[in-house]
């Protein structure tokens, strides 16, 4: 059976297909301001570390980023993922 046959099928019966919205990627992309008046300035090496956990789904899988940086200088003390 054709493509044209089962559209005219369609037309005919009066059918409409149901179409579900996807969720459209949105990332923030302005400044965060410090609500909490924290200070993440830091003098030495190790004295704070941040972590920073990511989810990301994949092909209908989850996976997860994980990773602790450093105050400092910024750089990555420990990187991990996991499923």
């Amino acid at each position: 059976m054709s493509i044209k046959k089962v559209y005219r099928i369609i037309l005919k019966l009066m059918l409409k297909s149901l179409k579900r919205d996807k969720r459209k990627y949105l990332s923030y992309k302005g400044t965060v301001d410090n609500l909490n008046g924290k200070d993440f300035n830091v003098d030495k090496t190790n004295k704070k570390w941040y972590i920073n956990i990511t989810e990301i789904n994949f092909r209908g899988e989850k996976y997860y980023l994980f990773s602790i940086l450093d105050g400092y200088n910024r750089g990555t003390v420990f990187e991990n993922s996991s499923k």
